[in-house]
């Protein structure tokens, strides 16, 4: 047979061939041009699928059942699958198919084979589908190799498979499986082996599992094999978990079955030095070729190992890009966006540069000096701002400092910064570290002024920094609006967002005597033996807190508006004075490429229906009042148990301390609600330049410009395809379910940290004092939220455009925060309780749950 149409030997394939092979048979082909040791065999392509399905007339049929599936709905996708699976199976291979496999298969004839899917949507960059498509091993005749291949076709329909897709959003349309035929190794030993550890996301280690038998036991997850935690650079073993391996899978005729391992052999590790030294080198050969870390499957048979597949590893989060640090020395970053923010989003390409922008404004502060590009500190790694920390850290002495400041915001991610850094102690200490430049210095005493303006006159001091951002912002408004060319737009951002960091850091020196005030008077009261149970009464109900009062305005309106129609009253006054003063604001909000309030106020709109159809606006807004009486009083009863313990002296500095705070504190919101206002401008200015660009057919339409960069825009170029490209990255980080708090240099990826729970009790937190007792609402994404009054809205993290949800909820619980994160000063100011730091609580708890919330103990307990 000259011409061979439907199958292909893996020798002759190579990655041009993926579209006819599918992803495994691609792969396999490049291991085997690569040099790798890689079992013979064929691929029937997928214009064989395609030719059976055609001439079957399935097409219409599977793609009438597949129509409007859910992926979480499991029931109706096994019935779906079943029904395709019976489609497959009542339907014959066309003859000339079945030809050509013959014609193959002969130099195969007696040997057993594997038999494996290979599909199109298969082993992608961005999504492995591993174990999602069958696999039949041993299969010995060509009969049964003709049903086994059926059974792979069919199982590109399989309810797994269907899921996963609906989940990722791959298609069906266009969708074909090729089927691998390969000469089945005996294994006495098989595996694993990733050349990239996906338990923690290290690049410089690898990870081995082994189990004697085949290897089908360990990829099912039927045992628990040996585990080997190598050094991917000089292949030394770093950790080793060797397993009781009571089983294994073996062939028997036909197929293969689970046997029972001898028992001398049960607690021995599988392999031994010089394998685990032949398994690296293949890894690092495999790895190289590919150009990514790889998930290798192998076996061994009569001291031979064999790659039998090898895929992307796709679940690594990935590596700092932008990545100019001039040494290779162990480093680590912090999530910006999900410490300092409290936001698990990614930035649209032109909130990322706006960031580089504000962030050079602290090297300008530091050194006097102006970074041209980004800072080698500030990283950009999947979509989300980390900032390099290691140099800071050089000092054993600044980590206690800096774990302290951390915990205000995140005290989960202050330990998890603690524990990495004592493990890798010795590396970190030996770098260079930051040398303070003069020009710092100067910074710095220029504040002093402003700082002692505070201590003494903190009313004046709070009507300044109110007044220093109201005159900013109308400046860079009436320099704004003279602007004609877009060099001139683009010259404007990068200087004023530069600018931001110098205002920012003046105005917190205003108010940073009074914000630490209230330590300094508990830290007195303890020392004086002063019972401090009623400190926390002072922290809510803060006056001037911009966040605050925007929240109590939605109320006010919402109570004023009852009995009106919503879609008429989007015009009354009292709208257009909120959206007037607070249209500027957004959900995440500090991305220049989010619509504004002011351009799509439906939240707002949702918000005050959900006010008027759930909560008590009255109610809500008398609490507040009562709270800002109960802090008054709060601060009169410990003047006058201090004046009775310790005399008239110590009352009055008491007194001085507890209303420095009162009056200050509530502008800890006003630094950034000025930064979302000059954001705005920016905003204001980029559609300018979008609108422009459009005009020119540069881009598709103005908003497009958020998906581009500045050197984007100043190139000239049509921008079309890099507006695609990118806005399908920021889709797909979008879906991205969590994000680490800290990642070093090395890959690794740090969630979290290991504390003590029970089966029905998770550990966080505490923020927000008072026990709470309610359903469970998960919330993930603002944007269309609804939270019933007295529900416990449960959330991965939260920014200042959340916050008036808050005045439905009976508590609060997120995955990210700490005692000064936007959403816990607020819970504390309405006097709700609140948890924070529970890893994956959107994915552990459950809608409608009954759960009990102590905002004292930072306890979570599953009620029922």
């Amino acid at each position: 047979m000259s011409q061979l149409n439907y199958v292909k030997s893996l020798k002759d394939i190579t990655r041009r061939d993926f579209e006819n092979v599918g992803g495994k048979g691609a792969n396999l082909g490049e291991m085997i041009q690569a040099g790798l040791p890689v079992p013979e065999g064929f691929v029937v392509q997928t214009s064989a699928y395609r030719d059976f399905i055609k001439e079957s007339n399935l097409n219409e049929r599977i793609n009438s059942l597949v129509t409007n599936l859910e992926a979480n709905d499991i029931e109706v996708l096994e019935n779906v699958s079943e029904m395709i699976n019976k489609l497959f199976q009542d339907c014959s291979i066309p003859k000339r198919i079945l030809d050509e496999i013959n014609a193959v298969y002969e130099n195969l004839y007696g040997i057993p084979v594997a038999i494996r899917s290979s599909a199109t949507a298969e082993d992608l960059p961005g999504t492995s589908f591993a174990g999602q498509y069958d696999t039949f091993l041993n299969i010995t005749g060509i009969d049964n190799v003709y049903v086994a291949i059926k059974k792979c076709w069919a199982s590109l329909w399989n309810a797994r498979a269907l899921s996963y897709r609906l989940k990722y959003n791959v298609p069906n349309d266009e969708l074909a499986h090729g089927v691998v035929v390969q000469k089945l190794v005996s294994g006495e030993k098989s595996g694993i082996l990733f050349t990239a550890n996906p338990l923690n996301d290290r690049r410089d280690q690898m990870l081995i599992n082994a189990s004697r038998g085949l290897g089908e036991a360990i990829v099912g997850g039927e045992v628990t094999p040996d585990q080997w935690t190598i050094k991917s650079a000089t292949g030394s073993i770093e950790e080793v978990r060797i397993s009781i391996k009571e089983f294994m899978t073996v062939k028997e005729d036909g197929g293969t079955c689970t046997k029972k391992v001898p028992e001398e052999l049960q607690n021995k590790p599988v392999l031994n030095e010089e394998e685990i030294k032949a398994l690296v080198e293949f890894g690092r050969k495999t790895e190289q070729y590919f150009g990514c870390p790889q998930d290798i499957e192998w076996t061994l048979n009569e001291g031979i190992i064999y790659l039998v597949q090898s895929r992307p590893i796709t679940s690594l989060f990935p590596m700092p890009t932008s990545d100019t640090d001039s040494d290779n020395t162990l480093r680590i970053y912090l999530n910006f966006n999900l410490i300092g923010q409290g936001l698990t989003e990614p930035f649209t390409p032109m909130g990322q540069e706006i960031w580089r922008l504000i962030f050079s404004g602290y090297t300008k502060i530091a050194t006097g000096k102006e970074d041209v590009n980004y800072p080698i500190w500030f990283k950009v790694i999947a979509g989300r701002i980390f900032i390099d920390m290691t140099d800071l850290m050089r000092k054993k002495k600044a980590w206690n400092k800096s774990a302290n400041t951390l915990s205000t915001k995140d005290p989960v991610t202050s330990k998890a910064l603690l524990q990495w850094l004592e493990k890798n102690e010795q590396e970190i200490l030996k770098g260079n570290r930051i040398k303070f430049s003069a020009h710092l210095i100067k910074v710095v005493v220029s504040l002093v002024g402003d700082f002692v303006y505070g201590m003494l006159l903190p009313q004046k001091a709070r009507k300044k920094v109110i007044e220093i951002g109201n005159k900013h912002i109308d400046i860079l408004r009436k320099q704004a609006d003279s602007l004609i060319r877009i060099e001139d737009k683009l010259r404007f951002i990068e200087k004023n967002g530069k600018d931001i960091t110098l205002i920012g850091f003046k105005k917190m020196a205003y108010i940073g005597f009074g914000l630490r005030a209230i330590d300094k008077a508990e830290s007195l009261l303890i020392k004086w033996n002063i019972d401090t149970a009623g400190i926390d009464r002072i922290k809510q109900s803060l006056p001037y807190n911009v966040t605050t009062e925007m929240g109590l305005e939605l109320l006010e309106i919402a109570e004023c508006s009852k009995g009106e129609n919503l879609e008429q009253f989007i015009k009354h006054p009292d709208i257009e004075r909120f959206m007037k003063k607070y249209g500027h604001r957004a959900v995440t909000e500090i991305d220049v490429g989010m619509d504004r309030w002011r351009e799509d106020p439906s939240y707002v709109i949702d918000l005050i229906k959900s006010y008027r159809e759930h909560g008590d606006s009255k109610d809500k807004i008398k609490k507040f009042s009562n709270g800002m009486v109960k802090a008054d009083m709060a601060i009169e009863e410990f003047v006058a148990s201090v004046r009775k313990r310790k005399g008239r002296g110590a009352a009055n500095k008491i007194k001085g301390l507890l209303q420095s705070y009162r009056e200050v504190a509530g502008l800890r919101e006003q630094p950034k609600y000025d930064i979302v206002r000059t954001i705005d401008i920016f905003r204001d200015i980029l559609l300018s330049i979008g609108k422009e660009l459009a005009i020119l057919s540069r881009l598709e339409k103005a908003e497009d410009v958020f998906y581009i960069t500045f050197k984007d825009i100043e190139s000239g170029m049509p921008l079309h395809e890099i507006v695609l490209e990118n806005k399908d990255t920021y889709q797909k980080e979008l879906k991205r379910k969590s994000t680490p708090r800290l990642v070093a240099s090395t890959g690794e990826s740090i969630y979290s940290i290991n504390e003590e729970e029970g089966p029905n009790t998770f550990v966080g937190i505490p923020v927000s004092p008072g026990v709470y007792e309610g359903k469970v609402r998960i919330i993930e994404k603002l944007k269309d939220a609804q939270l019933k009054k007295g529900e416990i809205l449960v959330t991965r993290g939260t920014d200042p455009a959340w916050t008036p949800l808050f005045l439905n909820a009976g508590a609060i619980i997120m995955e990210s925060g700490g005692p000064l994160s936007h959403g816990t000063v607020v819970a504390r100011e309405y006097g709700i309780p609140a948890v924070v730091g529970i890893r994956n609580a959107c994915t552990r708890l459950k809608n409608s749950q009954i759960v009990r919330v102590n905002g004292e103990s930072g306890q979570i307990v599953i009620m029922g």
